[in-house]
């Protein structure tokens, strides 16, 4: 138990490091297809930025994706830190 408490503690620590980020990259993405849409809506004859688009949309998509498996993580992760506890009451 002593092995794995610093162990469960640092993964838990980079989860929510890396869930942070993967928020804030999310938030960027939005802010850029809204400012796209913005862009496509103001202009008489835009660009071909279609391509763009789609692949924000589908970076986003993979960050969700990468959101709830991160916070599947955390969750077992979480449970594994209070197993440890539990263990070291006794």
């Amino acid at each position: 138990m002593s092995l794995l408490g610093p162990v469960v503690q640092e993964m838990d620590f980079n989860i929510v490091s890396v869930r942070k980020s993967q928020s804030e990259l999310e938030k960027e993405i939005e802010r850029l297809m809204a400012e796209l849409q913005l862009f496509l809506a103001s202009s008489a004859s835009p660009p071909e930025v279609e391509p763009a688009v789609q692949k924000l949309i589908k970076a986003r998509r993979q960050i969700m994706a990468a959101n709830s498996t991160l916070k599947n993580v955390q969750e077992r992760v979480d449970r594994m830190h209070h197993q440890i506890e539990k263990q070291q009451k006794k």
